[in-house]
């Protein structure tokens, strides 16, 4: 038993550390550093429901430029404590940004559907996360001066994420863990078939656990977004911020 839970940790590991390099080849390279901010948090109303928001606002070039704005609630019910499954809505304001060649702002309406389930192995946490999202994206029609938003034109996309976090030090008795991840976001065709790629992320960050039901975190996030023949990679800088409540 202990066999099989040393190989299971080992691989887990190896897949979260090991997946973004194999991915990063031949990209080419955004060259601002971007800064995201982001605020999570959920509000426990008994042992099955739960209410979550996710704040997000993004900027580009290391603060200069504002990038994207995303507001996203959802319910939560828990069919046990490891496992849970969530309705959300996203609001997203995305801005002119270099190297993003797009003439002026829009807006994504999305609603989604969310299983996510949890495991531990001795100290070290896991969580599999799956997302469907149904997006209504502002079409920018160019063909007319001034150019102006025309209608939305409606997608499917599909989200895999693999979390790995575990406690690595201790500061005034308050636990330091690292937190690392790796999403990958695939578009789907009307009938939720999958049809190409779209993004991945691989984040390696650090933490504080302030108390019970609250810790910040800085980290790095690497983003691959498939644009025509290419991929684009940027670099991120993330700040966490996560506070619960607890009625």
């Amino acid at each position: 038993m202990k066999n099989k839970t040393g190989v299971r940790l080992f691989y887990g590991i190896v897949f979260i550390l090991f997946v973004k390099p194999s991915r990063a080849q031949n990209n080419e390279q955004n060259p601002y550093l971007n800064s995201w901010f982001t605020y999570l948090s959920q509000l426990k109303i008994d042992s099955v429901w739960s209410m979550s928001m996710e704040l997000h606002e993004r900027t580009g070039d290391f603060f200069k430029d504002q990038g994207q704005i995303l507001i996203r609630p959802s319910i939560d019910y828990h069919i046990q404590p490891n496992a849970s499954f969530s309705l959300g809505y996203t609001w997203i304001n995305v801005q002119p940004f270099e190297p993003i060649n797009q003439p002026i702002a829009f807006n994504e309406n999305n609603l989604w559907e969310q299983a996510l389930f949890k495991y531990q192995i001795k100290n070290v946490k896991f969580q599999n996360r799956i997302r469907f999202e149904h997006r209504w994206i502002q079409h920018i029609d160019e063909n007319n001066t001034p150019i102006r938003i025309n209608g939305t034109h409606y997608k499917n996309r599909f989200r895999y994420r693999h979390t790995m976090q575990f406690d690595i030090s201790k500061l005034k008795n308050k636990p330091i863990f690292l937190h690392c991840f790796d999403e990958i976001w695939i578009n789907q065709d009307d009938w939720l078939k999958p049809r190409s790629l779209n993004r991945n992320w691989f984040y390696a960050g650090i933490g504080i656990q302030l108390n019970e039901s609250a810790n910040a975190q800085i980290g790095y996030l690497n983003q691959i977004d498939r644009n025509g023949d290419k991929n684009l990679n940027t670099d991120i800088v993330q700040f966490t911020w996560v506070k619960n409540f607890n009625l």
